[in-house]
């Protein structure tokens, strides 16, 4: 059995596998740096056909089985994001893209769900070689608070095949083009909150007439009760995956459309889309954005909308706004501006909206 080694946020890894899933993981991680010294790996990993074993230090980790065998190289990348926050508990790491300015203009964070489109506005927004921007971290963000850099993860850049398989076996590699070597001062970062994909619409059994279905990019109780207390006829609110679903017991009509458009303008929530659910409970496609919706976000609110996206190891408890990562991300982003994306159109079109955004 054949293995790589590498070099990530000053930590030694080995991974041994055999030659189908080292392959792959090569093509993942061809550009990371080799191991500084010849020190033993802090971390090991090994593969043997759907189990992965593993030390770290010299500690034991309980084995993780997976039953797809297309699934292993996903899963090693999950483990060692898990792995980096136990082994930096002073870390933040977060699921996205960043890309870093060739021409000293700072840092450009990508922040959101797999599938949100990180990576195709990563690839647009470095495209061409005279493009000004440089990945420098695909899919994990390692970031130290106290210091505010971010560490190079300059993984391949991977794209679902028309944007809907789940597996690695499924997707298009492409070979990371960064040139970063060390630790990057995070300073002015812009920090882009991509909105996850909508979910299609599960009608309930007991409704019996065409009825109303919006999905919003967030929510709270606080929201809940101000739609209820102004009048509107709304009979659910569901939260999935950091998007939020109002069900009406009927379609809305102009008058409620604008008292709803006017209590989530207040709540800072933004539509992402509508649809309408028939007696048969067959859904009409939902409506969807023709054009990129941008809108800057208060520091706080920004930070918040980052929470869901923190890796944590999986003794952490449940994330709370007073808990340990709002206050490290508070840390890391204390000069940061925060954005909320809606992508709509093409690629292209989420890539001009970023940019506009980036003109001081």
């Amino acid at each position: 059995m054949s293995g790589l080694a590498f070099e990530v946020a000053g930590c030694h890894v080995e991974v041994a596998a055999d030659d189908d899933l080292l392959l792959r993981l090569r093509l993942l991680y061809e550009k990371f740096p080799p191991p500084a010294s010849d020190a033993p790996a802090r971390v090991r990993l090994r593969w043997d056909k759907n189990t992965c074993c593993g030390t770290i230090a010299g500690t034991e980790l309980p084995p993780t089985r997976v039953d797809d065998p297309a699934r292993r190289a996903a899963v090693t990348g999950s483990l060692l994001a898990r792995i980096l926050t136990h082994l930096n508990p002073d870390f933040v790491i977060l699921h996205g893209n960043a890309l870093r300015s060739r021409q000293g203009k700072g840092v450009v964070l990508l922040v959101g769900d797999s599938g949100a489109g990180k990576t195709t506005l990563t690839r647009e927004l470095a495209d061409g070689d005279s493009s000004e921007w440089e990945p420098v971290a695909e899919d994990v963000l390692i970031i130290d608070p106290e210091n505010q850099v971010l560490f190079p993860y300059p993984r391949a850049l991977s794209i679902r095949r028309e944007n809907v398989f789940p597996h690695d076996d499924e997707k298009e590699f492409h070979p990371h083009p960064g040139g970063a070597s060390g630790p990057i001062h995070l300073g002015k970062a812009r920090v882009f909150l991509l909105s996850a994909e909508v979910p299609s619409p599960t009608p309930p059994s007991n409704f019996d007439e065409e009825f109303e279905v919006v999905w919003v990019t967030h929510g709270t109780p606080v929201l809940r009760r101000a739609l209820k207390d102004a009048g509107l006829p709304l009979v659910a609110f569901q939260r999935t995956d950091g998007i939020v679903r109002l069900e009406y017991m009927r379609l809305l009509d102009a008058r409620e459309k604008r008292t709803q458009a006017g209590i989530l303008d207040e709540h800072g929530a933004m539509i992402l889309a509508t649809g309408v659910t028939a007696r048969d409970h067959t859904a009409r496609p939902p409506v969807r954005p023709s054009r990129p919706r941008l809108r800057s976000l208060p520091a706080g609110e920004g930070v918040r909308h980052c929470l869901p996206h923190v890796v944590r190891p999986s003794t952490d408890s449940a994330l709370t706004p007073g808990g340990r990562y709002f206050l490290r991300l508070a840390r890391s982003f204390q000069t940061a501006a925060f954005f909320l994306l809606v992508p709509g159109g093409s690629p292209r079109d989420s890539a001009w909206a970023v940019a506009e955004a980036l003109i001081p």
